[in-house]
């Protein structure tokens, strides 16, 4: 027997939310990822360009003193560090209002009398789940690309202010 043009709507509709969790914790490793990556950039190349030094004739005679100012291109790094960190976190933070299922009780509330008419409503569901997910998604996305070029800037900063 072929399945009814709704039961395979439904199908592909659920696929689709599945995809999309999927989808939502492969990003959310990556922003874990490069949180590691942001603070080992830091802890390296951070240590050694805050471990600076000047020369200073307060005493009379030439001698090399840690100098604890902040840099501008410390302070360049270092906001961006922070801002990767943030950028994260918001995409690490749990969401109550993720959709990825229905729930058997919502299911068993509806009042439709035929199997194809209730296949039909939980892929209008999973549908309408799916969009709405997908922009908040799409939000954490572009937020993980910042991400990305924020660790890039942070990178060069520190290289610079070392060079």
């Amino acid at each position: 027997m072929a399945e009814s043009k709704q039961a395979i709507a439904y199908e592909a509709a659920t696929r689709a939310l599945s995809d999309q969790r999927a989808s939502l914790d492969n990003l959310r490793s990556r922003a874990a990822s490069l949180v590691a990556a942001a603070a080992i950039v830091t802890s390296f190349l951070g240590a050694a360009a805050l471990a600076d030094t000047r020369l200073t004739r307060a005493t009379g005679t030439a001698q090399f003193v840690p100098d604890r100012s902040l840099q501008p291109a410390e302070a360049v790094a270092l906001g961006a560090f922070l801002l990767v960190l943030f950028l994260c976190l918001l995409i690490l933070r749990p969401r109550g209002k993720w959709k990825f299922v229905l729930g058997a009780k919502w299911i068993l509330e509806r009042d439709e009398k035929d199997e194809d008419a209730l296949m039909k409503l939980l892929a209008e569901w999973s549908e309408t789940y799916w969009k709405r997910n997908n922009k908040w998604i799409k939000r954490r996305m572009d937020m993980f690309q910042v991400g990305v070029l924020l660790l890039g800037v942070e990178s060069v900063a520190w290289v610079v202010d070392l060079a």
